[in-house]
């Protein structure tokens, strides 16, 4: 993002960017496998890649079943086609309603969040009778994720204060990923603002920043599950139970619930081996 940097500098950033994505994405996946096989030599030498420990299995689950039965990518898909042919201020308001479906209501009620609304309700006024178009939407989603993010002099936003210090994180990182899934052009100012929030918070001390990097946790394992369609991890009953359905705050979900990951190859999904190739990377082969 810096234009300061030569069109080589960052093109050679951005595939090692993309590079670390990967990496991470194939090992979590890795790391999930293993520490589920139970099978004592499968579990030798286990290589977390998140600095949560035991508790990323957890995450894990907890994101997976947060979304329930659809998939955000499947919302997202059809928030995109019920604001075909709307105006932008029609397109600002149903942003709002998508955004605001399956927050959690706490969030919903505080004065932040609905200043925050409010804030994408007033956006290019002078737009609001004009046709939505891709220019417009992705302008609108790069200032979503300021609201969400950082802002004024590089300082974080006072939403994302409020919702971190609350215990919100994957409240937070849900509604970024909805906003990336509607425009993946998005992501790029995504990751800038989440680069300047790592900046600005190097300044303190580890020990005052745990709920920022347990935000950072949070974001780097949801974005490696939902968003990139080449991994898909899926909750699987392996104890019978007296439902079908699962909830996420439940100790039934640790103890009655494995995560299966697999990805696809381009034809059909495969599930993700317990030992990685010598030869060829599976996520990419």
């Amino acid at each position: 993002m810096n234009a300061e940097n030569s069109p080589e500098q960052r093109a050679v950033a951005q595939k090692r960017s993309q590079e670390l994505k990967d990496k991470f994405k194939f090992d979590l996946a890795m790391y999930t496998a293993r520490s589920q096989s139970g099978i004592p030599d499968r579990k030798t030498d286990l290589q977390n890649p998140t600095g949560l420990g035991d508790d990323v299995l957890r995450l894990i689950k907890t994101i997976v079943a947060r979304q329930g039965r659809y998939s955000y990518s499947h919302f997202a898909n059809i928030f995109l086609k019920q604001i075909q042919g709307l105006s932008y201020g029609e397109f600002k308001g149903a942003l709002c309603n998508y955004l605001s479906y399956s927050t959690d209501s706490a969030v919903q009620q505080n004065s932040v969040s609905k200043q925050l609304l409010r804030r994408i309700q007033n956006l290019y006024p002078d737009y609001s009778d004009d046709g939505l178009d891709e220019a417009l939407l992705l302008r609108t989603c790069n200032r979503v994720i300021d609201f969400l993010t950082i802002e004024r002099n590089d300082t974080p936003s006072d939403f994302f204060v409020f919702i971190l210090t609350q215990g919100h994180a994957l409240t937070l990182v849900v509604l970024l990923l909805k906003i990336v899934l509607v425009c993946p052009n998005a992501r790029t100012h995504l990751d800038h603002q989440v680069a300047k929030l790592i900046r600005y918070y190097m300044q303190y001390p580890v020990d005052d920043c745990d709920w920022v990097v347990h935000f950072f946790e949070v974001f780097n394992i949801a974005f490696a599950i939902h968003g990139d369609r080449n991994v898909e991890y899926n909750l699987i009953r392996i104890r019978s139970g007296n439902t079908a359905d699962y909830d996420s705050a439940d100790q039934d979900l640790m103890e009655n619930y494995r995560i299966f990951s697999q990805y696809k190859d381009g034809a059909s999904p495969k599930l993700i081996p317990f030992e990685k190739p010598s030869s060829q990377h599976p996520m990419t082969s």
